[in-house]
């Protein structure tokens, strides 16, 4: 696995008694997309598929769960469809996102 996993953004939180790992509170509030976007339209390959969504545009499949994220996009079999444009971050801003909430998490 590369330098950065997504379970590093994980945010733990006591529920009920138990630890859990919440990637709701990851610190994507706390951080500005500040680089021009483009944008994909989702089609047969891609339906239901973020990293292959993420694979085309960014050509890596970790980025998935932020563009996800970007597109408040919880559920992927009832946000995402055919012929639905997502938008999609710049790379830099990808990475420039884990450096930051890495910091604010540690």
């Amino acid at each position: 696995m590369g330098k950065f996993n997504r379970t590093n953004f994980y945010r733990q939180n006591l529920i009920d008694g138990v630890i859990e790992n919440d990637l709701a509170f990851n610190g994507f509030d706390n951080y500005s997309f500040k680089r021009p976007r483009t944008y994909f339209t989702i089609d047969e390959v891609t339906l239901y598929r973020p990293d292959l969504i993420s694979l085309k545009t960014l050509g890596k499949v970790d980025y998935w769960w932020i563009i996800l994220k970007l597109n408040c996009v919880d559920d992927v079999y009832s946000d995402m469809f055919l012929g639905k444009t997502i938008q999609i971050p710049s790379i830099a801003d990808c990475e420039q996102f884990y450096i930051q909430t890495r910091r604010d998490i540690d």
